[in-house]
């Protein structure tokens, strides 16, 4: 059963309203960030690229983003800021492919 909101939207909808939300505060879309804009690692900017993989079809892709991901989180509980971004900007990139 794929995922909704208690407004009923699903994990895609909840993405791209996370990421206007994230691009109204930072003036940055977290896919585009990764082209020349800073990325933040916080929670929103990691929640809305984890909505991004579960609506990615299986494959290498969404297996590496998934990875990537957990490389970010795993970097962000260790106060590792730049090692978060790093993987988050490669998560980013993987959900394009």
């Amino acid at each position: 059963m794929p995922f909704s909101s208690a407004k009923g939207d699903t994990h895609a909808q909840v993405g791209l309203r996370e990421r206007h939300i994230w691009s109204g505060c930072s003036g940055a879309d977290p896919a585009s960030a990764h082209e020349g804009e800073k990325v933040e690692c916080k929670d929103t900017t990691i929640n809305a690229v984890k909505a991004d993989i579960q609506v990615m079809d299986e494959g290498e892709a969404k297996t590496t983003a998934k990875k990537e991901m957990q490389m970010a989180e795993d970097m962000m509980a260790k106060k590792d800021m730049p090692g978060c971004v790093t993987h988050l900007q490669n998560a980013m990139e993987a959900t394009e492919k």
